[in-house]
């Protein structure tokens, strides 16, 4: 029998009508993406129907919440309230963001704005995060509610007794007794087979989830150690990008180039120092851009093969971030001081992911809610098959029981 503490979860009204509020708001804004896609958005076309088919996805989601918070109110911790109101604010910034990437296409734009397909693809994956987020906690507090209402495993007996069938006019007292354990028995057996196949089709949805939810997390590491050694100041160019400072034309300056005018004399002052210094061409220097960006490559390989070899002394993430910007100032530099050309590089970035700013949730409550939820999952020996004690680690998390289905509180959440 399941054990409850006592419930501060502050439940009310207020969250019941913004979660239903915002199921209808992701309804409407996947609506209206689908219609700026056929008129002032064509040219985002592409993402624009990516981002509409996850609004479409996350508006039951928000609707299953609104089912929850009124089943599951008796058991509900914080931890599961302030788990939706992280989730609606997630969105609120990513609808925020889309919006100022929409106003920028019209009607007439043949061509989307330079990085506004790199922004649209962090919305997506970002607004992902929020439904696998809300559908994980819609999951395992259905599990938990339907965990708390299993059946009673002592029924009037065990052994259906044989009951006679009608005769002499009737039943007598024994023979009906007989008839009603029998069906006791029977309805028994029923519920704890109906209680079962439910629990295991919760327990499968809380399952996928996790995966899902895992495999997040190992992209998201992926990608921030691919980008950890990634030195944005240093583009990849050719060498045919950068023109040679020696092939000069009549309608080229000279400036470095010495002529027969020019005196020798002046050997050493500002002018000929200036002079001189060009004798690193534009070609050389393009050339030693590219051999810079190769070295970063190359500390990225070995950064990763640290250890390998016997006596190897690991590099600070903070030395490597040093060296990085030192071996890109140093090209910036370098280029300023001999006028050469910039490479090439946009102005615009996709943005990182979008740092929500909620006024009703605390910065304490916002790292909470994203970092102990992604604890708990790298605690579980394994999330992609995670066991059912692995499974109450969730359970506990969001709801105040503290006793579940033969397991714990104190036993299960010791990480």
């Amino acid at each position: 029998m399941a054990t409850n503490s006592q419930n501060d979860a502050g439940y009310d009204t207020e969250i019941l009508d913004s979660v239903n509020g915002s199921a209808t708001a992701c309804a409407f804004i996947c609506d209206k993406l689908r219609s700026l896609v056929q008129t002032s958005a064509g040219c985002l076309r592409g993402p624009l129907e990516l981002l509409a088919y996850e609004f479409d996805l996350i508006k039951p989601s928000y609707s299953d919440t609104y089912k929850c918070l009124q089943s599951s109110q008796s058991i509900m911790s914080p931890n599961a309230t302030n788990a939706v109101r992280f989730a609606q604010s997630n969105c609120q910034k990513i609808a925020q963001e889309l919006s100022t990437i929409v106003n920028e296409c019209g009607v007439w734009d043949v061509m989307a704005p330079q990085g506004s397909c790199s922004r649209l693809s962090v919305l997506l994956v970002c607004l992902r995060e929020q439904r696998v987020h809300l559908d994980l906690l819609n999951y395992t507090l259905d599990l938990s509610e339907h965990l708390i209402n299993k059946p009673a495993v002592n029924t009037p007996a065990t052994i259906m007794p044989s009951v006679p069938l009608y005769c002499h006019g009737g039943y007598d007292k024994s023979e009906m007794k007989a008839l009603d354990t029998q069906n006791a028995a029977r309805q028994a057996a029923e519920n704890m087979k109906n209680w079962s196949e439910t629990r295991c089709r919760l327990s499968a949805w809380v399952r996928g989830t996790l995966r899902a939810r895992f495999a997040h997390l190992e992209n998201t590491a992926a990608s921030q150690t691919r980008n950890g050694l990634r030195q944005d100041g240093v583009s990849e160019a050719t060498f045919t990008d950068l023109p040679d400072a020696d092939e000069c034309s009549s309608t080229q300056s000279t400036v470095g180039v010495m002529t027969p005018n020019e005196d020798w004399s002046d050997f050493g002052s500002d002018t000929t120092e200036t002079c001189r210094a060009s004798g690193i061409t534009r070609h050389s220097l393009q050339l030693c851009q590219n051999e810079t960006s190769n070295f970063l490559k190359l500390v990225g390989k070995m950064e990763q093969q640290f250890g390998d070899a016997p006596g190897s002394t690991p590099v600070s993430a903070e030395t490597t971030q040093y060296l990085q910007e030192a071996y890109g100032d140093l090209v910036v530099k370098l280029l300023h001081g001999l006028a050469a050309p910039m490479p090439f590089q946009s102005q615009q970035t996709a943005p990182p992911a979008p740092e929500i700013i909620e006024s009703s949730l605390p910065q304490s409550i916002r790292a909470y809610v994203s970092e102990t939820l992604d604890a708990i999952i790298k605690s579980m020996e394994s999330p992609v098959t995670p066991t059912d004690k692995e499974i109450m680690k969730l359970v506990f998390h969001w709801t105040t029981l503290d006793e579940c289905d033969g397991f714990k509180r104190e036993d299960v959440m010791r990480m």
